[in-house]
């Protein structure tokens, strides 16, 4: 593959997504962090088990520019990596930001769960 094949192109629809998901995902993650302990403190849970004190330092502030970082990298890398390439990037970030965000729900909630035991 030639220079000119890579240079100029147009990203791709998964990079897109893919860093959208990852903006998303960072800031609601974020958002979130500082809502749970509050949470679990008006409901009587004090004091705080480990994962909620550890979820509390997760802040809008710094998730959002990472999300916004890792977004850029996808949609750069979109255009200067091979299609192939940035395919399985944009797919694992997919992926990562699905995971990331579905365990911290489950963290997030775990003293619900425990609860209802």
């Amino acid at each position: 593959m030639t220079d000119n094949d890579t240079v100029g192109r147009k990203p791709i629809v998964l990079p897109c997504i893919a860093g959208a998901l990852c903006i998303a995902s960072l800031f609601i993650i974020g958002k979130a962090g500082t809502a749970f302990p509050e949470m679990y403190r008006d409901f009587g849970i004090d004091p705080l088990p480990w994962n909620i004190r550890v979820i509390s330092l997760f802040h809008w502030f710094w998730t959002l520019p990472l999300g916004c970082l890792v977004a850029t990298v996808l949609l750069w890398g979109s255009r200067q990596w091979t299609r192939k390439r940035s395919l399985l990037v944009a797919g694992l970030a997919t992926v990562f930001a699905v995971m990331l965000f579905f365990a911290f729900a489950f963290i997030a909630m775990m003293p619900i769960l425990h609860m209802s035991s």
